[in-house]
């Protein structure tokens, strides 16, 4: 967990709806600030914040339309998140 990408996430001050912050949060709660990884399942994501898989997706492209976070799909794995955007 980065506190650093979770305090970014929190501070957010795009108009977002609150499942798109639920998710926003629970990504950058799964920042890993050693490596800079960021590879949660959706499965995992909507398991962990109690969303469908749907809602989650449909949060990601949400987030990732307005430029908070950016996405890298990897074959026969996980997508793979760039919070960077997060203004860190």
């Amino acid at each position: 967990m980065s506190t650093k990408m979770l305090f970014a996430a929190l501070a957010v001050n795009k108009p977002i709806t609150s499942t798109q912050r639920i998710v926003l949060i629970y990504l950058a709660n799964h920042h890993n600030q050693r490596n800079n990884r960021c590879d949660p399942s959706e499965k995992t994501l909507a398991r962990e914040t109690g969303l469908s898989v749907r809602a989650v997706r449909s949060s990601i492209n949400a987030l990732l339309s307005l430029g908070l976070i950016d996405r890298k799909q990897r074959f026969n794995r996980s997508n793979s998140y760039d919070l960077t955007y997060l203004g860190l």
